[in-house]
Parts: C-alpha cells; structure tokens; sequence
C-alpha cells in the first residue's frame, strides 16, 4: 500500500509582545492516495484514515502516539547553529549564541506539533510563540522582548531545511534579522512511515533575554 510524502511546508513568526507579523506556506496535512474511504491503517503506532480531500482520497493522520518522539542530537543542533551564524557572518551580521530556554521552546513545540497534529506557530489552545517563550523566563523582568520564530516539516537535514528557509524571503529575514542574539533549536524524528518525511523543525529566536 504506498503513501506518498506530504509537501515540505515553512512558517515563520516574528513577535513583540502579542503583536505579530507573519508569512505563511502552504501545510498540507494529507499523505498519499488511497482508494477506501473510511479505511485506517496504523505504522509506527500512527494512525492513518482514508478520507476524501479536494475531491481525491488521501491518507490522513488521525492518531499519534507521543513515545514515537525521537528528539534533541548535539550534532544537528550544532549544525544548524553554525549554518545561521555562516548566513549571519557572510551578512555582516553579528553570531547568535545558543539559548538553552529558547531551546525548550524550540523542542516542545516540535514535540506538540508531531503529537497533536498541527503546523501553526498558535498551537490548539491558542499560545504563540511569544508565550511559549515567555514560559520558559527568557523574557525575565522585561514587559516585552523581540522574539522570533521559523518552522518547517518534511526536510530530511539541516542543510535542506536551512536551503528552504534561506531561498524563502520572510524566512531568510527572520534568520538575518540583526536584533537577534539568541537561538534555539528543536526538532522531532517523525520516522520513516510518517507522511511527514524527515524532521519537524523549529528554531526560536530571540533578542536579550534570559538563558
């Protein structure tokens, strides 16, 4: 039964306080072409439905189990963080630093995005990525810090998500954005029966806070 992959989405927030600008890709949520409505299948404790979308049957995921979660490498992180400060450095730009608050809010919302099933900076219950950041103390005394954030599904490495991100404009000026000094990274392993390819990425960024 084949299942072809989902499209490789990319979002990107930036933020001050709750005000917001944002640019959105398209997050096409369906997998591959199926033939019976109705019918599921499960792989790697995912469940999939058979449902039609835009007049065409496709697999979709209806259940996830959150022990799939495969999550945190030193090396990706290292990696990615050195692919923004080469962008940042060949843009005269100063070097962000690793963030370990912004690195909690960077994973979590991986992690929620891949178990609740959604691709948005605004989770189900309504908080954005300032709030999630602010949860962690990054903001500390401060009523209001710059804060930003990119998000992408269905790149395999970090050079390929960094490549989408720096070829898509608001994306790049997120990552180029000279206000920033801090980053953090999260990402979850969606495995090889997911109809999300490779990774669901995060990166948080922020602007003087509290690591």
């Amino acid at each position: 039964m084949g299942r072809g992959v989902a499209a490789a989405s990319i979002m990107l927030s930036v933020t001050l306080s709750v005000g917001s600008l944002s640019s959105t890709a398209n997050a096409a949520k369906s997998g591959g072409k199926c033939k019976n409505s109705g019918e599921t299948v499960v792989k790697k404790r995912v469940t999939y439905r058979c449902e039609k979308v835009d007049e065409s049957f496709n697999w979709v995921v209806v259940q996830r189990q959150s022990d799939t979660q495969n999550t945190g490498s030193t090396s990706l992180v290292g990696d990615m963080i050195s692919m923004v400060n080469q962008e940042r450095k060949a843009a005269g730009l100063k070097k962000v630093i690793e963030c370990l608050a912004l690195d909690q809010s960077a994973v979590s919302h991986s992690q929620d995005m891949y178990t609740r099933d959604f691709f948005d900076h605004t989770n189900p219950d309504g908080k954005t990525a300032s709030d999630r950041i602010r949860l962690t103390g990054y903001m500390g005394n401060a009523k209001s810090r710059w804060t930003g954030e990119n998000i992408a599904k269905g790149f395999a490495d970090v050079a390929t998500v960094m490549k989408a991100w720096m070829n898509s404009p608001g994306h790049r000026a997120n990552i180029l954005n000279p206000i920033w000094t801090h980053l953090g990274i999260g990402f979850v392993s969606t495995g090889p029966d997911s109809i999300y390819d490779g990774y669901i990425w995060t990166q948080d960024f922020g602007s003087g806070g509290v690591c």
